[in-house]
């Protein structure tokens, strides 16, 4: 994720890439006790930041395979009232 934005190397959502980054695992630099408050606020507004646009991928994957699904419900229904 170049941008560290939950949007892949092109643009097409997470898990898009090479299997070179952190997808998965996120990696921190301290721990949770280690931390100030400020940096836990800090990554914690960025990590929710990042789900909401994996969130906003998965939602426009699944419109679109209703809508591939829908389509193919239309021409299943024409071929069997076809015949």
């Amino acid at each position: 994720m170049p941008c560290f934005d939950g949007t892949g190397p092109q643009g097409k959502g997470p898990m898009s890439g090479g299997c070179r980054g952190f997808c998965v695992i996120p990696v921190f630099s301290a721990s949770r006790d280690e931390r100030n408050p400020k940096e836990e606020l800090l990554s914690l507004k960025s990590w929710a930041e990042i789900l909401r646009k994996r969130l906003q991928w998965i939602d426009e994957q699944l419109q679109k395979c209703n809508e591939h699904a829908s389509e193919e419900e239309v021409k299943d229904e024409t071929r069997n009232h076809g015949t």
